[in-house]
């Protein structure tokens, strides 16, 4: 047999299926996906809370595939993106400084090794950093913690490669190069720790409060955004105050999904529809003060008597 038919023949064995393997694949991918169904149960309860309402193929559709913000992804200038790149950088050199930096990049590069961890990682990183860069939000960066996360696995496996190089080398300092690092991460956790403490931040229970105890009795909250919304939908619906109040998110109101949801979560109130706006839900509930609420950078309140 020629040398080109056995170099053959090892290709075409290494392209084999492994068709066990694919079983296992796609049973833990069905067990993964199977968290979504979740969603119709629980709207099949009629919560207070039900985006989307997902009790039909279409809807769920609708929902899991975000097609509410998919015009996100309209096409931007590079100026734009370029700009987004610059804040990816700025963000991974913010959580680990140059060093950690450095670290990672070691880790990856110089002594990164074709494994499933590696391949696994680098993916997620690639893939979440592309969406964070490309989805226009405001909140985008959220969808980096996992590029972050991937990042602190290359940083450890730049540790451990450097070290023990470093221990084979220089055997009485690895001691002291492993307490310089430890100290490096523990200082800029410590450092970090009062930028993402929140639990001095009272801003969302300072609205809530000052929005529930200002209101007229049986009124319509038209809130604005989501910072006015969630906060107000938690104290509403979650710890049951105020309940003679009727809490409407007014960006929703043109969904028939949500209009749904109000009709099931307050039977008193009066939508016109189809398409009901606040003005119009206002002026069919006149017996009741209307209240429209917002938050910008502080708590702004008007409302109207019955």
């Amino acid at each position: 047999m020629e040398l080109q038919d056995i170099e053959g023949l090892a290709v075409s064995k290494h392209l084999i299926l492994d068709k066990d393997a694919l079983r296992r694949q796609l049973g833990w991918f069905g067990i993964g996906l199977s968290v979504y169904i979740v969603l119709p149960i629980r709207a099949l309860a009629q919560p207070s809370v039900n985006w989307g309402n997902p009790i039909t193929p279409g809807r769920f559709w609708w929902l899991v595939s975000g097609q509410l913000y998919q015009n996100y992804y309209l096409p931007g200038n590079l100026a734009g993106y370029w700009e987004r790149l610059q804040d990816w950088a700025t963000i991974l050199l913010g959580q680990f400084g140059l060093p950690g930096l450095i670290l990672g990049l070691f880790g990856l590069v110089v002594y990164g090794r074709f494994s499933r961890l590696y391949t696994f990682t680098a993916w997620i990183a690639l893939i979440f950093s592309v969406f964070a860069i490309f989805y226009r939000s405001i909140d985008a960066y959220l969808y980096l913690i996992p590029m972050i996360l991937a990042f602190s696995i290359w940083i450890g496996l730049g540790i451990t490669s450097l070290g023990q190089e470093f221990v084979q080398r220089f055997p009485r300092l690895g001691l002291v190069l492993g307490v310089l690092i430890a100290g490096y991460f523990v200082g800029r956790a410590i450092l970090n720790h009062k930028q993402v403490d929140a639990s001095q931040d009272l801003r969302a229970e300072v609205f809530s409060r000052d929005v529930l105890s200002t209101v007229p009795k049986d009124s319509i909250i038209f809130a604005k955004g989501d910072q006015a919304v969630f906060a107000l939908w938690y104290y509403h619906f979650g710890l049951k105050q105020r309940t003679d109040l009727a809490v409407i998110a007014s960006d929703l109101l043109h969904f028939d999904w949500y209009q749904e949801t109000l009709e099931t979560t307050y039977p008193r109130l009066i939508l016109p529809g189809p398409l009901s706006w606040p003005e119009t839900v206002a002026a069919a509930n006149s017996a009741r003060p209307a209240c429209f609420v917002e938050y910008t950078d502080q708590t702004e309140i008007e409302c109207s008597s019955p």
